[in-house]
């Protein structure tokens, strides 16, 4: 197998997985497996994303109102298509090594949130 074929492959088989023509095996199968496991495939759950979110408003990242409206959405909508906390805290990592400066973050955390 040649070097770019690798490439094409791995990004058939992401494509397969995103347009549900076929699924990851799940997280005990990849443990029972000895797999490692990919969190870009890990089920995002209400619970999981709250207790994330909670941790993001302890440490400053959101504020109480941004906390509440997304619990309110998660619980009325369901877990959402993506981890928004995830993406929070990769944004607030960011900001705090300065990568991104205060303007930046804020308006990447307003379209998130919006979402």
């Amino acid at each position: 197998m040649k070097g770019d074929d690798w490439a094409t492959y791995s990004v058939q088989i992401e494509r397969a997985i995103y347009s549900c023509e076929i699924e990851p095996c799940s997280l005990s199968e990849c443990i029972d497996r000895g797999q490692k496991w990919d969190n870009r495939y890990v089920p995002i759950t209400v619970a999981d994303e709250l207790i994330k979110l909670k941790s993001l408003h302890d440490r400053g990242a959101i504020n109480v109102f941004e906390y509440d409206g997304q619990k309110e959405k998660m619980l009325k909508n369901g877990p959402p298509p993506f981890s928004v906390a995830d993406e929070l805290d990769k944004l607030k990592s960011l900001l705090d090594s300065g990568v991104i400066n205060v303007f930046d973050y804020d308006g990447q955390k307003k379209k998130l949130l919006q979402n």
